[in-house]
């Protein structure tokens, strides 16, 4: 799983394949604490974390992110 967006009114698609290229030579994240929460008429829930890099920040560090109730997975 990965999302990207470039806020930018200069070109992006230069910086986006950049982005793809760099994520595909990382190793995947790993889904931890994942737990089956129930079921729903169209579909199931989970809840986990995996970290990934915040490359918001100048110095992209890993944060942890939280599967929360809703979520698509």
């Amino acid at each position: 799983m990965a999302g990207a967006a470039v806020f930018t009114t200069q070109p992006a698609l230069d910086e986006l394949i950049a982005l793809r290229d760099w994520l595909r030579q990382r190793p995947d994240p790993t889904i931890e604490n994942l737990a089956y929460k129930g079921a729903a008429a169209s579909f199931y829930l989970f809840e986990g974390t995996y970290r990934v890099p915040n490359l918001q920040h100048v110095n992209a560090h890993v944060v942890e992110m939280t599967l929360d109730q809703g979520e698509n997975v």
